[in-house]
Parts: structure tokens; C-alpha cells; sequence
């Protein structure tokens, strides 16, 4: 979560987060998140990361949920800006997948070669600390995390 530096927006936990005003994009499920917990939404339709960022900044809102990862590269653009990640607060890690049909083995055999002949040489690290601020996202991080079910939220 992405919050004012000078004093947390406020929050602390997630609990925290309750009266809050979210910035997001209608629909994902960050702000599924936010809706769960209590936050006020605030839509943006279609906007750069340097408009949430100032939002949060001149208190317009308090908070951007998403993927720590996209906050580390969008706090990695704007170095000046008086905003953070929130640290210590954890929840619902993120995941990637292929789709591709379970009938295709042959397809699945060469991605899963590929990914680990790319992972023991180690272009896969390169790769990503050259697309994720510097971070090695090879590697799991290890956090006590809490999880949000936003099954029932529309």
C-alpha cells in the first residue's frame, strides 16, 4: 500500500483502513479489498500513476492498494514524491500463471524446461531485477500476510 511518508495516512493495520479514502481502478480487486475493509472508493478512469501518487500526497485520498511489486517500480519513477509502502502490513500475495489447454503436455513440458533452464542459469533474476526496480521476485518472500476474501464483494 502506497500512503503519505510525514504519517501513514493514518494507517497502520488493515483494520486501519476503515473510513480511509482508496484510490484505485474501478473493479479489480484491490479495491475489492478496500471495499471490504471498510474504505471509501475513490474511481479513476484511465489514469497515470503520477495522478494517484499526487492524490495521496495533497490528502485527496490516503491510500493505493495494489501489487507490492508495481508500487516498488512506480515509487522507483517519482523518488521525490513525500509517499511510501507501507511496511509491515501484508495481504493476499500475488500470483501469475500461463493458461494453456491440460491437453497440450508437450507445450507444458517446454515451458516448464525453458523456465528452469532460465532460472539455474540465471536469466530469470536478471530479468527480473531489470523490470522490478532492482528486486529479485525469483526468489519467495516470506511474510506473515493476512488474507482478505473478497469472494462476496461485487
Amino acid at each position: 500500500m502506497i500512503v503519505r511518508k510525514e504519517d501513514n495516512s493514518g494507517i497502520h493495520s488493515l483494520k486501519d483502513l476503515k473510513g480511509k479514502k482508496a484510490a484505485g481502478a474501478a473493479s479489480t480487486n484491490y479495491m475489492k479489498i478496500a471495499k471490504k475493509l471498510g474504505a471509501e472508493l475513490v474511481i479513476y478512469d484511465n489514469v497515470t500513476n503520477d495522478v494517484y501518487m499526487n492524490d495521496i500526497v495533497n490528502k485527496r485520498t490516503d491510500v493505493i492498494i495494489n501489487d507490492y511489486y508495481l508500487q516498488s517500480m512506480a515509487l522507483t519513477a517519482f523518488p521525490d514524491k513525500p509517499i511510501k509502502i507501507l511496511e509491515d502490513v501484508y495481504f493476499n500475495p500475488t500470483s501469475a500463471s500461463f493458461s494453456l489447454s491440460l491437453d497440450n503436455k508437450v507445450l507444458l513440458e517446454k515451458i516448464d524446461g525453458a523456465l528452469e533452464e532460465m532460472r539455474k542459469d540465471g536469466t530469470l533474476t536478471k530479468l527480473s531485477e531489470k523490470f522490478f526496480a532492482g528486486q529479485d521476485v525469483t526468489q519467495e518472500k516470506k511474510f506473515d500476510y493476512e488474507t482478505v476474501d473478497i469472494s462476496d464483494v461485487e
